[in-house]
């Protein structure tokens, strides 16, 4: 994220404008190795290392859900079963514990 002052005149007297620039990068293509590694080290299945690896991306529950064509209630029951097994309590602690241990390996 970004935040940089116009360089015209502010349209209040104490207030600058800013503009706000946000990048998301594309979603990157499957990782079989990657994903292979994720179910070795968690011990997710199969399709629950797809799941994680979308996560992983940045994708979000939903996004993960329609990218690998599952219903929100099937991806939900994924999330909340790959936050047990990597011994997690939500989507960003899963995020952030699966980069420290499997990216850094990769």
């Amino acid at each position: 994220m970004l935040l940089l002052p116009f360089r015209s005149r502010p349209l209040t007297g104490l207030i600058m404008p800013a503009a706000l620039a946000l990048w998301r990068p594309a979603a990157r293509t499957s990782n079989p190795r990657r994903i292979a590694l994720l179910g070795t080290v968690f011990g997710f299945t199969a399709s629950e290392a797809r799941f994680a690896h979308a996560l992983l991306d940045g994708s979000s529950i939903a996004e993960a859900a329609q990218t690998l064509g599952l219903t929100l209630q099937t991806a939900r029951q994924y999330s909340k079963q790959l936050y047990s097994k990597a011994g997690v309590r939500g989507h960003a602690d899963l995020v952030g514990r699966m980069m420290t241990s499997v990216v850094s390996l990769l």
